[in-house]
């Protein structure tokens, strides 16, 4: 269950043995972010993957930088799903925020599925490419501005840094996962984009 500030009173004596475990095995990655500090540094990394795509004007390019944005959201959703969201339905404070989460995530991920397999000449890329940041900023403003406030509000500090040390290993298996289920295209074309990155260094 996550420690909210009203069960705070409840848990004082748990709460302390708890938190002297916390204090002392918690990483150094981990110091001074919490799960909401963490989730606003992934937005901010599709954001500047987006701008970058908008500002290019090579077709190569822009075919790199869209798989690219295609995999961090998709990562960033199962991340969100399998050890975000299912902590946060049990707020009540943002469980119907967290509902509307799962179906901002699958209208995006609907869009993904239709621009992954597309060549940067094929008719509609760009105009998919455009819907997909559309809604990918309605979703970021909505969490940021309405869900992680409440979040913040109702849950205790410890509890939220240990969540972002949940969603890291999440984040971890899941790209595990995808790298070991792509077929041999799609690894061409990571592997592709990974040589662009390096190049732009």
């Amino acid at each position: 269950m996550p420690t909210t500030k009203k069960s705070r009173a409840k848990r004082t004596s748990k709460k302390s043995a708890t938190a002297r475990k916390t204090t002392t095995s918690r990483s150094a990655a981990s110091r001074n972010m919490n799960v909401v500090t963490f989730l606003k540094k992934e937005h901010d990394t599709v954001e500047r993957l987006m701008a970058r795509f908008e500002k290019t004007t090579a077709p190569r390019q822009q075919e790199q930088l869209s798989q690219r944005i295609c995999t961090e959201l998709l990562v960033h959703a199962e991340m969100e799903e399998k050890s975000f969201y299912p902590e946060m339905e049990r707020v009540p404070e943002v469980a119907d925020l967290v509902k509307e989460g799962y179906e901002e995530h699958h209208k995006v991920e609907s869009i993904i599925h239709q621009v992954q397999p597309m060549e940067q000449s094929a008719p509609r890329f760009m105009a998919l490419m455009q819907e997909l940041e559309k809604n990918v900023k309605h979703h970021v403003e909505e969490e940021e501005q309405e869900m992680f406030p409440k979040v913040q509000k109702a849950c205790e500090h410890d509890y939220l840094m240990e969540l972002t040390k949940i969603l890291k290993k999440t984040k971890t298996a899941v790209k595990r996962e995808m790298k070991a289920t792509e077929m041999p295209g799609e690894r061409r074309v990571r592997e592709d984009v990974a040589a662009g990155e390096l190049a732009k260094r």
